[in-house]
């Protein structure tokens, strides 16, 4: 991945590993009613944003000292939640990378 930074690296890595996409029957909101609702929750804030399923959706993980959400931004302006936990961190450096 020559060109793409160890956090970059790490997140995507992170973020696929555990990859889902949202169950049929999920509510999935309007983006602003999620983007309100993380803000308030553990003052969550956006730390990430990349394309999804060739450019179709958005993927955003939002974080706060110890929580985190990831978020899929659908094109007709819908947000689905697709996980969230606690207790994240971002290495300074992977075993092996020589970065």
């Amino acid at each position: 991945m020559k060109g793409v930074g160890i956090t970059s690296r790490i997140l995507l890595a992170a973020l696929l590993t555990g990859w889902t996409t949202p169950a049929p029957a999920q509510s999935c909101p309007a983006v602003t009613e999620i983007d309100e609702s993380l803000r308030a929750y553990d003052g969550q804030r956006p730390i990430f944003r990349g394309l999804i399923y060739g450019g179709v959706a958005i993927l955003e993980l939002w974080a706060s000292e110890n929580e985190w959400t990831s978020v899929m931004v659908l094109p007709n302006g819908q947000a689905c939640i697709l996980d969230e936990g606690a207790f994240w961190m971002l290495p300074e450096r992977i075993e092996g990378d020589p970065a």
